[in-house]
């Protein structure tokens, strides 16, 4: 039986923030992700991470991996982006938690996340059920760092630490991308109305990396991610552990959900999923 973890329910009021002053980042460029080319047969993983950017279909797919080992009857942990509490989520007990940056260093939220993290894997590795988290390689305290201004070197060590804490787990790691940021964006900002956009841009564009760039509205929103996504993309590129990419811009659930489950060892479940 899958478990989900609460969900909060809004996110805290925003209000305006002092910058950070780092220096920029900089985010070698990659053409496209790049996935491991001989995923292993033998043992399946205990840790499953679908990631992407907002409105890419994480939480979705999340669901449906979950479901479809609770059809093979097997014991999974379904943990949402936004689970209250959240095992690994480092801004959490801080009391600016939507803005890190007012709280603490870039460094002492990566420490933060790889202390969390080595928690939640020491009580994983004795439980027979699979974690599937709704992002949280990348999506969350990563996305706070680049929000942060955090440098390249910086963040992908950071990576490097959670891989290496995780790898224990024989996790795969699910990276949902799209070919056309810009297009995407303006996607999911149609599909969830204006008062999300409003919340989106208030919140992520009052953060140093925006700040500093005089980054507004729905085109600055549309111009950090083209940042985030460049930065995610070079991290995906370089991580060391079972991974899949799928570019998921034509909106194929039903072909995208069936190679994250055959690379599980699944079957899509006969009910289906109406989520």
């Amino acid at each position: 039986m899958a478990t989900f973890f609460l969900q909060r329910d809004e996110a805290p009021a925003l209000s305006r923030g002092g910058g950070y002053d780092r220096r920029p980042p900089t985010i070698p460029d990659r053409p496209m992700p790049a996935e491991a080319p001989n995923p292993p047969a033998d043992r399946p993983p205990g840790l499953v991470v679908i990631e992407g950017i907002m409105g890419s279909g994480k939480s979705t797919t999340m669901r449906r991996v979950a479901r479809a080992y609770e059809a093979a009857q097997r014991p999974v942990l379904a943990i949402h982006e936004r689970a209250d509490p959240h095992p690994v989520r480092a801004t959490d007990e801080l009391a600016h938690w939507f803005e890190p940056w007012r709280d603490c260093t870039p460094n002492e939220l990566a420490a933060r996340a790889a202390a969390r993290w080595q928690r939640f894997v020491e009580g994983a590795r004795s439980d027979a059920a699979v974690a599937v988290f709704d992002g949280q390689l990348y999506h969350g305290d990563v996305t706070h760092l680049f929000l942060m201004e955090a440098s390249f070197d910086e963040i992908a060590a950071h990576c490097d630490t959670v891989a290496r804490l995780i790898a224990p787990l024989r996790p795969l790691i699910v990276y949902l991308w799209q070919q056309d940021v810009e297009r995407a964006i303006h996607v999911v900002c149609a599909e969830r109305g204006e008062a999300w956009v409003k919340y989106q841009v208030d919140w992520k564009l009052k953060g140093p990396y925006a700040a500093r760039r005089g980054l507004a509205g729905l085109d600055g929103l549309v111009a950090l991610y083209r940042d985030y996504r460049r930065l995610t993309d070079a991290l995906f590129d370089r991580l060391e552990l079972d991974k899949i990419a799928i570019e998921n811009s034509a909106r194929g659930w039903p072909r995208y959900e069936g190679q994250v489950l055959a690379r599980l060892g699944l079957a899509r479940p006969r009910h289906g999923d109406a989520a």
